[in-house]
Parts: C-alpha cells; structure tokens; sequence
C-alpha cells in the first residue's frame, strides 16, 4: 500500500524506497542589491530573523537563499570582506598608538621637566590600565536583618485591637 503521485498529469503509486521529487526554491540567477544588503547582513552575523525585518524578504526565502551555492559564496565573500576590514583597521589604530607611545617616551627621556608631572601621571595611569595594571576595586557587602516580622508581632502584642465600629441595623 503506497500513496499516488501525479507528476505533470500521471499518477503513479509511490512505495517504501522511491524517490520522491521535492519542490525547489528558484536558483539566484541574478545577484540584485536586496540579496547583497542580505548577503551583508549575515556575514555581519544578524539572524535570518533580524535580515527579514531589515530587507523584507520572507524566512522562508532568505533561509532558501543561504541554501543557494551563488548566495552562499557572495555571504562568504562579504564575511571575508569584513575581517579584512577590521583586522586593517585594528593595524591602523596600533600603528598610530605606536608613534604616539614613542613620541610620549621620547619626550620623556629627552625633556622630562617639559611634561607636568600631573599629565605624566594621567599617561602612566592610562598605558598601566591597558596593560593589565588597573587599580582593584572592592566592594564590601552588608547583610541586614531587621526582623520586621518580629517587631510587628511585638507591635501587635502590646496593645489590643480596637475595634470602633457600630453595629448595622438589619
């Protein structure tokens, strides 16, 4: 006993085993600038449920286009793009922190006096602090119990209820 099959106007009985064809997604043929705005967004590591709020594509579609070989090479090519990017930018930023830590020393060594010891002291605490020598803060942690319970019971016991009400007419 199997279940009917009709592909494009036959039916034939499907069993244990066969094949069964599956609908498929539309391949990308053409990349257009919302699959590259989705391509981007992915690679900058957004789920597919933030990509479809930001480009209006469908979950449905956008996970079909992650399962796409051209779309999956264009995300990865863009994840690419991005490490490069910021492992660019990261070089930069050293590089100028560099020059910058070596003009500090070299006016250090050269004039010390020119340097007010207030600024010598914020540059030391700052190259300290990245260095892993930041000062330790502490807190101090204070447990409190006021046994309010016990305090309103003692309440409680030292005067009696007062009750100051008339009684209703029925």
């Amino acid at each position: 006993m199997g279940l009917d099959l009709e592909l494009c106007g036959v039916v034939r009985e499907v069993t244990a085993g066969d094949v069964v064809p599956r609908g498929t997604p539309p391949a990308v043929s053409r990349l257009r600038d919302s699959h590259h705005t989705a391509a981007r967004l992915l690679a900058r590591g957004l789920n597919e449920t933030e990509v479809s709020h930001l480009t209006g594509y469908a979950l449905s579609r956008i996970s079909s286009l992650k399962r796409d070989p051209l779309f999956a090479e264009l995300c990865e090519a863009y994840r690419l793009e991005q490490r490069d990017a910021a492992r660019d930018l990261e070089a930069l930023w050293l590089g100028v922190a560099a020059d910058y830590g070596q003009h500090i020393h070299e006016q250090l060594l050269d004039n010390p006096d020119a340097v007010p010891v207030a600024v010598a002291l914020d540059v030391f605490k700052a190259f300290a602090d990245r260095a892993g020598m930041a000062p330790v803060s502490r807190s101090v942690n204070k447990n409190l119990n006021l046994n309010i319970g016990e305090r309103l019971d003692r309440a409680r016991g030292a005067r009696p209820p007062v009750i100051d009400q008339e009684p209703r007419e029925r």
